[in-house]
Formats: structure tokens, C-alpha cells, sequence
């Protein structure tokens, strides 16, 4: 499991989105940002105009309609928000890994 993505579920494991992210740990990293993007944007501005043109995640979707049924925005917008965070950085590490070795120089 990427370094990142093992400290983010250290801090929190028990975190709502603590299964998505062991769940997407097996993604490409790219991917997994985008659907957290997705995932975040929709929660927080629902699923209007501004949404309708991403593309169609069965995924996001699915833990769209969970979350909206189960919790309340003041927990699955933090909690969205926290899961974009850490896949952005996830991404991030993947497309310009030597970044932080060259910062340290």
C-alpha cells in the first residue's frame, strides 16, 4: 500500500471514508483522484448542470447514494473532502515522484 495512503488510514481508521480508501488503494492513482474529485464535487454541489457534463463513475454513484442516505452533510462533506486530499496526494507522489527528493536539496 502506497505510503500515503497507509498514513491517511493510520490517522483515521476508523474514518467513513477509511474503506473507500483501502478499496481504491488497488486503483490507478490518477483514477481514484478523479473519482474522489467527482465524489466531492457532487456531494457538495449536488447533482446539478455543473456535474452532469463528468463523466459516469458506477462507483462514485454508489457511494454517492450510501452516504447521502446514511449521514448528513456534516459528515460526508468533511469526510469527502479528506478522501480527495488523500488520493490528490496519492496521485500527485505517482506523476512527479523525484518532486519532494529535489525540494530536499
Amino acid at each position: 500500500m502506497p505510503v500515503v495512503l497507509f498514513e491517511a488510514l493510520q490517522a483515521r481508521p476508523d474514518a467513513l471514508e477509511a474503506s473507500i480508501i483501502r478499496q481504491w488503494a488497488k486503483r490507478d492513482p490518477l483514477e481514484a483522484a478523479m473519482a474522489a474529485h467527482s465524489l466531492h464535487t457532487r456531494l457538495r454541489f449536488g447533482d446539478d448542470e455543473m456535474c452532469s457534463s463528468a463523466p459516469q463513475r458506477p462507483e462514485v454513484d454508489h457511494i454517492l447514494s450510501v452516504w447521502r442516505a446514511q449521514y448528513p452533510p456534516a459528515v460526508s462533506l468533511p469526510a469527502s473532502e479528506r478522501l480527495l486530499e488523500v488520493m490528490s496526494r496519492w496521485a500527485d507522489q505517482e506523476i512527479t515522484p523525484f518532486r519532494s527528493s529535489l525540494s530536499n536539496q
